[in-house]
């Protein structure tokens, strides 16, 4: 064989290998976060987040959201109309994310601000990200399963905005 071949086919070995090596960062990431984050609560806190998930860990709550996409619950909820568009931000560059033209269904930080506000008893903005919450979960945004629900895709919203792709330019 050519040694020109071999390089390429070595070249493309790699490749194959580190990138299918790189989708275990998703899921694997998240519950890092997770963790890192659960070893910093207090007592009351956890008990809180525990109650709030109904015994689950924060490192599998983080997953719930990537699990959703496929649901077949609310098909129009968990598509591109909606939540899909909610585990990212891009950013135009030499933009800031406050000057950047904003995706109309939503992003990741919209989606953060709005799960925050429903944790806080607090009215989400108006806007896609409220508007699909209630149409998952209907007008009413402060019940328990609005919290819990809320409080996984915030778990995983902040997972997202730290792994590659997630948050960047367009």
């Amino acid at each position: 064989m050519p040694k020109s071949h071999f390089i390429r086919l070595l070249a493309y070995l790699l490749l194959t290998i580190y990138s299918a090596s790189s989708f275990a960062w998703g899921s694997h990431s998240h519950r890092v976060i997770a963790q890192l984050a659960e070893a910093e609560l207090t007592a009351d806190t956890r008990s809180i987040l525990t109650e709030l998930l109904g015994g689950s860990s924060l490192a599998d709550a983080s997953l719930w959201a990537d699990q959703m996409r496929s649901a077949k619950d609310n098909p129009e909820f968990w598509s591109y109309d909606y939540a899909a568009n909610w585990h990212y931000a891009n950013i135009a560059a030499g933009q800031s994310y406050a000057s950047s033209r904003k995706n109309p269904r939503g992003d990741a930080w919209l989606a953060l601000l709005a799960c925050t506000a429903i944790l806080q008893n607090r009215e989400p903005d108006p806007g896609p990200v409220k508007a699909g919450l209630q149409l998952y979960l209907g007008s009413n945004l402060h019940t328990a399963e609005a919290k819990t629900f809320a409080l996984k895709f915030l778990l995983h919203f902040l997972g997202d905005l730290h792994q590659p792709l997630h948050l960047g330019y367009l």
